[in-house]
């Protein structure tokens, strides 16, 4: 229906008819997917700043089950359609829609019609083409500690040089998802030995003893923020994934990272976060009913201060 509206002869969001219609095609079978059997359709405009569409009409398309939507501009010249375009903050008349629930796509710089690929393009396309076929041939789908090390490694001076394709598709995007996926989980589990150390100390305090018990969040302030920040990030649920023992790749289920079963980082977290912040509130007048994340402030030591300034004031 859509392939007999659209001109052969025109580019829609820079790209060729065919390539937007793929685009689209994609998405629907994404609404397909969450059981979706009609999109229903309604009215919004550009709401970004930061956009030459600002202000521009257009329309958003909701899934009658999942509720999630597509967002499009539309232009018209005397009644035909000269180009349409994916808006990711439309936004209604009143009120506003969750822009969790989006489903969007990416016109890639070598998905626009006139992109002309050279020979570093071509030969750094390929290169990660090998790059996961290597991935997938050497560690029989499932990766350990140590084979993402070696791949990590191995494959760090291409990652570098994807650096200059980071709006490209293909094997490329591929390649810099995959790798940076490996790199999460990797970076997960060089954390383990700190978190068996935490948790040893933690049971080696008093939990009676309150003074004890700060001091042991003083000392793993740091670390705790930072697996907090981290594990915010995971796409995948961690305690599922230790007992399971694997964990798929987002962004290739083939393969499964390997993760230790007896991994103290869950037994850590539930240590430390709920003590931590009820330390926090305490001290910053944050009340109980209220959001830990709404006061979060990256790399901020609350407690640390909180004893320093303690010790000072005795002084």
């Amino acid at each position: 229906m859509l392939s007999m509206v659209l001109d052969d002869n025109r580019t829609y969001q820079e790209a060729t008819k065919s390539v937007f219609i793929g685009k689209l095609e994609d998405v629907f079978g994404e609404f397909k997917s969450k059981g979706d059997t009609e999109l229903i359709p309604s009215m919004g405009y550009c709401g970004s700043e930061e956009c030459t569409n600002q202000g521009c009409k257009g329309f958003s398309f909701f899934g009658n089950v999942s509720n999630e939507y597509l967002s499009l501009i539309l232009e018209e010249t005397d009644g035909e359609v000269t180009d349409i375009y994916h808006c990711l903050f439309m936004m209604p008349e009143k009120g506003y829609w969750e822009l969790s629930n989006q489903i969007t796509y990416t016109i890639h710089t070598d998905d626009k019609a006139n992109f002309v690929p050279d020979i570093n393009y071509s030969i750094t396309q390929q290169k990660c083409k090998e790059a996961i076929n290597d991935l997938q041939n050497s560690f029989n789908d499932r990766i350990t500690d140590e084979d993402a090390s070696y791949w990590l490694s191995k494959y760090k001076p291409l990652k570098e040089e994807t650096d200059n394709y980071i709006l490209h598709g293909g094997f490329i995007k591929e390649f810099r998802l995959i790798y940076l996926d490996i790199e999460t989980f990797y970076n997960l589990m060089s954390k383990e030995k700190q978190a068996h150390d935490a948790v040893i100390d933690f049971y080696l305090v008093s939990s009676n003893d309150d003074e004890a018990v700060l001091s042991w969040l003083i000392k793993y302030e740091e670390f705790g923020q930072d697996l907090e920040y981290f594990s915010v990030d995971l796409t995948f649920d961690l305690n599922e994934a230790i007992q399971n023992g694997f964990v798929q790749l987002k962004h290739n289920n083939k393969i499964h990272f390997i993760i230790d079963q007896s991994s103290k980082i869950p037994e850590f977290l539930n240590i430390f976060s709920e003590r931590y912040w009820s330390y926090v509130k305490s001290i910053s007048n944050i009340g109980n009913d209220e959001d830990t994340q709404d006061y979060y402030e990256p790399s901020r030591l609350y407690l640390k201060e909180y004893d320093k300034n303690r010790k000072n004031h005795k002084k």
